[in-house]
């Protein structure tokens, strides 16, 4: 382990500074103008850092971070931030004229004020956050711009291909806040984002941003999905911002908003949707489709993995989850069908009281997991927290998808 003096580079956009563990990403700080990447997974879950005040941002009002991050696809979890009074809160806390990209946050619980969020509290001018995703979040903000994953973003911005999903956000008032974002300045670009999250408010608002500054910039091929939430955008000042092709829930909400089209949860699952929208249009460099569009699920980012759990009992009778009951299966096929007709997303909702309502020991019973991550070897139950291997890999189609499973 580098231990805060990094696992290589030298700083440079060719050589950034390799980063291995959670010291390395806290010694960030001491070189804020300098070019990073993320070499392996992070846990934040240990001392200082799970503790007190918990993480400390990175850059602040007056030493915003103006280097880059490359997250390489790797996963920062646990980030723990407790500063009710404090702006400026988040892994960053100020950023100007940086990138972050390809960086993926899970398990966040923050308590701040405003200017505030999971990936940047504020990023003032010139930030690109690209390719990002927040995940299971728990936040509570008591003022204005706070966002879940980043509370003000000011002019010349660009957020793209990035979503937040399960969790809850609250808010103490209703003004520039909102899932994603809490406000955007002028020539911002919000494009090929999500975010499917319950916001806890007094009144419902923008499902995807506060407040919008209008002169400039597009929101583009956006969608929300949450309770508390009308529309994508709450407001707009100096013009009303352009929004194309973005879509939100109406099925969660009595109101009408003009900031999108509200569209009911059986149309957001319908991926001709958003072929009529042209969303599948959208590729990378590479020719790589943006979304990944499927009958019966909401849109995804390429980048996003497809994880679906089945439960095993010991006489092999395959069960799933409906609206926290365990259910035998409506197939009893251990096949890649059963497993995306039928399989639940939620493992968090495993825990061990659901499993004794419905068998009499665990002796026997199986946590199976399908997923396209050929690089997950381990999965995380909340009833104990343990950590496991799959003792085997069940099945393998392709070169595409592992089945692994695990006795619980």
């Amino acid at each position: 382990m580098a231990n805060g003096n990094f696992a290589g580079g030298d700083g440079s956009a060719n050589n950034p500074y390799l980063i291995e563990d959670v010291f390395d990403l806290d010694a960030i700080r001491n070189g804020l103008d300098k070019c990073y990447k993320l070499i392996d997974d992070i846990d934040l879950d240990i001392k200082p850092f799970n503790e007190g005040e918990g993480w400390n941002p990175i850059g602040g009002y007056e030493n915003p971070f103006n280097g880059n991050i490359n997250g390489n696809n790797k996963i920062i979890k646990n980030l723990y931030i407790n500063r009710p009074p404090n702006t400026f809160q988040g892994l960053f806390g100020r950023t100007s004229n940086s990138t972050i990209l390809n960086l993926n946050i899970v398990n966040v619980d923050i308590c701040a004020s405003n200017l505030s969020g999971t990936i940047v509290g504020e990023s003032t001018c010139y930030t690109n956050i690209l390719n990002c995703s927040v995940s299971k979040i728990n936040a509570r903000f008591s003022k204005l711009s706070a966002g879940g994953i980043c509370g003000g973003v000011g002019y010349s911005c660009n957020i793209k291909n990035c979503y937040l999903k399960k969790g809850t956000i609250q808010f103490s008032q209703e003004k520039q806040v909102s899932t994603l974002i809490g406000s955007i300045g002028f020539d911002c670009n919000i494009i090929n984002c999500f975010a499917i999250c319950d916001l806890i408010t007094s009144k419902p608002i923008g499902g995807l941003i506060g407040l919008a500054d209008g002169r400039g910039g597009v929101i583009k091929n956006c969608f929300c999905n949450g309770t508390n939430t009308v529309g994508i955008l709450t407001s707009n000042i100096n013009g009303n911002k352009s929004i194309v092709n973005c879509f939100w829930n109406k099925d969660l909400s009595n109101q009408n908003s003009d900031k999108g089209k509200g569209i009911t949860e059986k149309e957001l699952k319908i991926k001709q949707t958003f072929i009529d929208a042209d969303w599948d249009k959208e590729k990378l460099e590479d020719g790589t489709s943006v979304w990944k569009l499927q009958d019966g699920e909401y849109p995804r980012l390429w980048f996003e993995k497809i994880e679906k759990y089945l439960i095993q009992d010991k006489t092999n009778i395959l069960y799933t989850l409906n609206e926290n009951n365990l259910l035998q299966s409506p197939s009893q096929i251990l096949d890649e069908n059963n497993f995306i007709n039928n399989g639940f997303t939620d493992i968090d909702l495993v825990t061990r009281d659901l499993l004794l309502s419905k068998f009499q020991s665990l002796e026997g019973i199986k946590l199976l997991v399908y997923t396209d991550n050929l690089e997950k070897k381990e999965c995380e139950m909340i009833y104990n927290c343990e950590r496991f291997r799959p003792i085997d890999k069940l099945k393998k189609n392709s070169a595409t998808c592992n089945i692994l499973f695990k006795k619980v």
